[in-house]
């Protein structure tokens, strides 16, 4: 990426209510960088402390599936963010984001928003209530997918439960491993679609 100069940070996340003079003051708190279609702007694995907000283009966000494949999980288009939990508690990152298109971004260091929060009350409220909305908001949508796959799962229990015990099996005293109950569903998709060949082909005999 490269480094670029804006008088003003856009009204844009936690920028969006404050005034030209204060979008100034974040310019100045903060960077701005140009980035280009393909480039890497977070490599999974790295430590990083900044809070990213999109101006321009598209970012994909990538999760590692093996060593040379990666499967797309979101995007970060204009007004988005992404980085909000590495401000306050750095980890390694779990996806890498790269560039779906030519854009710029801005970013602020975690030195750089403390002193932020401090040189001005309101950009520290507004700053503040806009990152407490975007975390809430994602845990919301990661605790709905939790119980929704938690809900997929005990249906794959009981169905196995049920199975067994029309094959006169005693029932398993606890809720198969994720690679069985994988298993479970794939053998038992197998197992229909022999029946429906099998039907087929009867059918072609009689004729």
């Amino acid at each position: 990426m490269q480094q670029i100069k804006h008088l003003a940070l856009p009204a844009y996340g936690f920028a969006k209510n404050l005034d030209p003079e204060r979008r100034q003051l974040l310019a100045i708190c903060g960077e701005f960088w140009a980035f280009e279609e393909g480039e890497t702007v977070v490599q999974e694995g790295e430590i990083h402390d900044e809070l990213h907000l999109v101006l321009e283009g598209t970012l994909v966000l990538r999760r590692r599936i093996d060593e040379h494949s990666y499967t797309p999980i979101g995007t970060a288009k204009r007004g988005s963010s992404f980085g909000e939990m590495n401000l306050f508690h750095p980890l390694p990152s779990r996806t890498t984001i790269q560039a779906a298109t030519a854009g710029e971004l801005w970013k602020i260091r975690r030195v750089q928003f403390d002193a932020m929060l401090a040189d001005d009350l309101l950009i520290a409220r507004e700053a503040l209530s806009y990152l407490c909305q975007s975390l809430a908001s994602r845990l919301r949508r990661a605790t709905e997918r939790y119980v929704n796959t938690k809900e997929e799962y005990n249906q794959i229990f009981d169905e196995l439960v049920e199975e067994q015990a029309d094959n006169n099996e005693p029932p398993p005293t606890e809720p198969p491993t994720v690679t069985e109950a994988v298993g479970a569903v794939v053998t038992a998709v197998v197992a229909a679609a022999g029946e429906v060949l099998g039907g087929a082909g009867d059918e072609s005999k009689q004729d």
